[in-house]
């Protein structure tokens, strides 16, 4: 078996459209950076709401009469 590889140079109008790409990949991840760093950090919570139904032994919680 014979496996036959050739490699050609790329042509103007490819290089051309790397450096585009090389560039929007750039200019993407820098306002992606810049977004990050302005984005303001989530508050804390200020408190929390827990609910106790405290129902069974003696007390049988609400019921519909």
């Amino acid at each position: 078996m014979t496996v036959r590889l050739e490699i050609q140079p790329f042509s103007e109008a490819m290089i051309q459209a790397l450096r585009a790409c090389r560039y929007l990949l750039a200019l993407a991840a820098a306002v992606s950076i810049s977004a990050a760093a302005q984005a303001p950090p989530t508050p804390a919570p200020r408190f929390a709401v827990v609910l106790d139904a405290a129902h069974g032994g003696n007390d049988p919680g609400g019921q519909l009469k």
